[in-house]
C-alpha cells in the first residue's frame, strides 16, 4: 500500500514537471499553455549535428569500411564551427550505436559448410563480379575465393607474389583466410582473399590451378617469377609441383619466428673452436680423451684447414690463421631494393654496415678488397646505381683517409709496402739539381781563393824588397 502511494506521488510530480515544460510566462500571471509542438527558432547547430548522424549512420550501413575511419572523414566533412564542436557526439560514446546498426545489416556467421554468399558479397560497389570460386575441395570442405577484375590483373601481371594466411580471424568452418599480394609501382596490393578448408597440399595445387584457370579466361599467364611465402610444408610442396619456373623465398620474419619458437624446445648448442698447428692424430686423441671424460654431453668435431663460425670463415694458410665474411653457398645475394617503398635513410645504413663489418671481420687488406667488390655486386644486383654506391663508400672511407693522387695505384699490400720504400729515396731528377749546385759552389770557391791569392803573393814580395 504504501508503494502504491509513493509511485502515485511520484507520477504526479513528473505530471506537475512536464506541465511546467509546457508553459511560457508572458508575465506575472499570464501564461501561454503549449500543446508540445515546436514553438522556437530554428537552431542550425543542431541541424548540422543531426544531418551528421546521419551521414554517419548511412555510410556504416552500406560500407564495410571500418567505423573509425568514416567517422573522421565526416567529421572533415562537416566543418564544424567551433561552437557547435562542442555538442558533437565523440567517437567513443557514439561507436556502440553505430556498430548495432552495421550488425542489423551484416549477416549472421554461418553455422556449416553449406551455407549461401549473399549477391550484395558477391559484387563490389561498382557492380563488378568479386566471388570468382566457390568449389568443394573434399567432403563438407568448400573453397571460396574472391576478387575483382582490376585486382586479378594485377596479379597476373606481377612477377613477384606474396602469399600468407593467417589461422585466427577466421569462420569456423574453415581453417585459415589465405591472401595473396601482387607487386606493381614497387608497392605490393592485395589481389585475392581465400577461405581455405585445411593446409593440405592437395587444397593449396587447387588455389593454384583456379588462378591459373581465371588467367587463361582473361588471355593471361599465372606465371610468377618469385613467389615468398611462409615456411609451410604444404605450400612449398605445391609451389615446386604448379610453379617449378618460380623461385621460392620463405619469408624472413616467419623465419626468424619459428628460430624463436623452437629456442624453447631444442635449447642452446655450445658451439666451440679452437686452432692448433699439430698433426690431426694429435688432435683426434685430444678429442677423444675429452669426450671420454665429458661422457653426458654429446661431442661431434670436425678437423680442417677452414672452419665457418656464425658470419666468420677461419681459415688456417700456412700456420697463419686468417679471417673474413663467411657467405653461405645456399644464400642469395639479397637486401633491400633500392626501388622499395622504405624510408631514405635505410639505403645509406646498408651500404655503411656492410663495409664496416668487412673492415672487422678481414685480416688482410686482399681479404677486404675482394669482400668490398662482393658488396657492390650484390648492391647492383638489387638495383643500386653506381654513383649511389660510390658516393656512400667515398664519404664512408674520407672520415678515415685523406684523399691523394696515389690511393687509386695502391691495389694490393705489396704494392703499398713498394711505394713507402720508395717515397723516402731521392728521386734521378733531385741528384742532378743536388750535382748541379755542389759544381757550382765548386766553381765560386775556386774563384775566391784566386782572389785572395794574388793580395798575398804582393805583399810577400814587396817585404822582400824592403829588406834588401
Amino acid at each position: 500500500m504504501v508503494e502504491k502511494r509513493n509511485t502515485e506521488k511520484w507520477a504526479s510530480y513528473l505530471k506537475k514537471v512536464e506541465d511546467i515544460k509546457r508553459r511560457k510566462f508572458l508575465g506575472l500571471c499570464n501564461f501561454l499553455q503549449s500543446n508540445g509542438t515546436h514553438n522556437h527558432l530554428v537552431a542550425p547547430e543542431e541541424i548540422k549535428i543531426k544531418q551528421f548522424r546521419d551521414a554517419l549512420k548511412e555510410r556504416v550501413i552500406n560500407e564495410t569500411t571500418p567505423i573509425s575511419k568514416v567517422y573522421d572523414e565526416e567529421m572533415i566533412k562537416a566543418h564544424f564551427s567551433l561552437e557547435t564542436l562542442v555538442d558533437v557526439p565523440r567517437f567513443f560514446n557514439i561507436n556502440s550505436a553505430l556498430n548495432r546498426a552495421r550488425r542489423k545489416r551484416t549477416p549472421l556467421l554461418p553455422t556449416c559448410s553449406s551455407f549461401g554468399v549473399p549477391e550484395s558479397y558477391q559484387f563490389t560497389n561498382n557492380g563488378e563480379k568479386f566471388l570468382f570460386c566457390d568449389v568443394l575441395v573434399g567432403r563438407k570442405k568448400r573453397m571460396v575465393l574472391f576478387g575483382s577484375p582490376k585486382q586479378l590483373e594485377v596479379l597476373f601481371d606481377s612477377s613477384v607474389v606474396f602469399m600468407d594466411g593467417t589461422f585466427l580471424a577466421t569462420p569456423p568452418m574453415f581453417d585459415q583466410v589465405f591472401t595473396t599480394h601482387g607487386f606493381k609501382f614497387e608497392h605490393h596490393f592485395s589481389c585475392v582473399y581465400g577461405l581455405l578448408p585445411d593446409r593440405k597440399k592437395s587444397t593449396y595445387q587447387q588455389l593454384f590451378k583456379e588462378l591459373k584457370n581465371i588467367a587463361t579466361q582473361t588471355n593471361r599467364l599465372f606465371q610468377p617469377e618469385r613467389i615468398i611465402t611462409d615456411l609451410e610444408s604444404g605450400l612449398i610442396a605445391a609451389i615446386a609441383v604448379e610453379s617449378p619456373q618460380a623461385v621460392h623465398q620463405g619469408c624472413y620474419f616467419h623465419f626468424n619466428s619459428c628460430i624463436y619458437r623452437r629456442i624453447p624446445k631444442l635449447r642452446y648448442i655450445d658451439d666451440g673452436f679452437f686452432t692448433s698447428n699439430e698433426s690431426i692424430e694429435t688432435v683426434e686423441k685430444l678429442l677423444q680423451d675429452v669426450h671420454a671424460w665429458l661422457r653426458n654431453i654429446k661431442l661431434k668435431y670436425h678437423i680442417g684447414s677452414s672452419l665457418p663460425f656464425l658470419d666468420v670463415l677461419l681459415t688456417n694458410q700456412k700456420g697463419v690463421l686468417h679471417t673474413a665474411v663467411y657467405h653461405k653457398p645456399s644464400a642469395e645475394p639479397f637486401v633491400v631494393p633500392f626501388l622499395s617503398n622504405h624510408p631514405r635513410h635505410v639505403f645509406p645504413n646498408i651500404i655503411q654496415t656492410a663495409p664496416v663489418r668487412a673492415i672487422r671481420y678481414s685480416s688482410t687488406f686482399d681479404t677486404f678488397i675482394k669482400e668490398q667488390i662482393a658488396i657492390e655486386l650484390m648492391l647492383l644486383y638489387n638495383g643500386d646505381p653506381c654513383t649511389y654506391n660510390d658516393k656512400q663508400f667515398r664519404k664512408l672511407f674520407d672520415n678515415y683517409i685523406s684523399s691523394t693522387s696515389l690511393l687509386a695505384k695502391i691495389d694490393d699490400e705489396s704494392h703499398s709496402a713498394n711505394t713507402k720504400t720508395i717515397s723516402n729515396r731521392s728521386t734521378n731528377c733531385s741528384i742532378n739539381i743536388i750535382n748541379e749546385n755542389d759544381q757550382q759552389k765548386e766553381e765560386e770557391e775556386n774563384e775566391l781563393s784566386k782572389d785572395s791569392l794574388a793580395p798575398a803573393i804582393f805583399q810577400k814580395t814587396k817585404k822582400k824588397s824592403i829588406s834588401r
